[in-house]
């Protein structure tokens, strides 16, 4: 029964309840905390398989004792368990920052950086390309990410730096469902025009107009690594050689 207060003070009431059983746990899953070559950083992730390790953290590693207990786990009968990665406390997360041009003075149009920390993530690539891209946009692109390390390619067609668009760059490849599992992208300057395109960039040539007359060369430029690759000049064809008679040179 409810008590009646009549006088300010500490009232003390019993609730009957019935039995509550106490469920029980699994004392088979396991957690693993610590260094692993690569990963997602600070998120527990649940694996069943040492392959699924494999894929999710780069399986073993000299400098990774989790990587080995681990394996051991699965060795000896484990089943499940839940892996939370803990980057090197000096590891950064590598970026890079795409221009809109390769001349001088060119903007800053696209930054990708790693979503986790560590050396892994200077075997992605990032690509941009033009290839089907509507003319009416003049911030559209493509772009692909590829990891060298687990040959994973990411695609996002048709991406624009515009932000009122809905293929804005940014919330298509930082989207948490659909987007990139590889890095997070943002854009530097909304002033920028689209980033240039990667790779070789150029004009149709016919190799038959190529004659050994004079020095044919190309310029490369790089922005990376930082101020170390820039118009650099490349003899193609040099005066007095001997011609190629196709592009594989025979």
């Amino acid at each position: 029964m409810p008590l009646t207060l009549t006088y300010p003070g500490v009232y003390i009431e019993e609730i009957p309840s019935g039995v509550r059983t106490i469920t029980g746990v699994a004392t088979s899953i396991t957690a693993f905390v610590g260094y692993t070559a690569r990963g997602r950083d600070n998120l527990a992730v649940h694996i069943f398989s040492f392959s699924d390790f494999e894929r999710a953290f780069g399986g073993l590693a000299a400098d990774s004792e989790l990587s080995y207990a681990v394996q051991q786990f699965f060795i000896n009968g484990g089943t499940e368990a839940y892996v939370v990665r803990v980057p090197k406390h000096d590891a950064v997360a590598a970026s890079i920052t795409l221009l809109d041009g390769v001349a001088a003075g060119a903007k800053s149009a696209l930054k990708v950086t790693a979503l986790s920390k560590g050396a892994w993530a200077n075997n992605v690539l990032v690509d941009v390309d033009y290839a089907g891209v509507p003319a009416a946009d003049a911030k559209a692109f493509n772009l692909s990410v590829s990891d060298l390390g687990t040959g994973a390619v990411e695609t996002f067609p048709n991406v624009t730096l515009d932000n009122t668009k809905s293929n804005y760059v940014v919330t298509v490849a930082n989207d948490g469902d659909n987007g990139s599992k590889l890095v997070s992208v943002s854009v530097p300057d909304n002033t920028a025009g689209r980033p240039a395109q990667s790779g070789t960039v150029g004009n149709d040539f016919n190799i038959s107009d190529i004659k050994n007359d004079k020095d044919y060369t190309i310029k490369i430029t790089s922005d990376t690594p930082a101020g170390k690759i820039a118009g650099v000049s490349v003899t193609v064809v040099g005066k007095g050689e001997a011609v190629s008679g196709s592009v594989l040179g025979v």
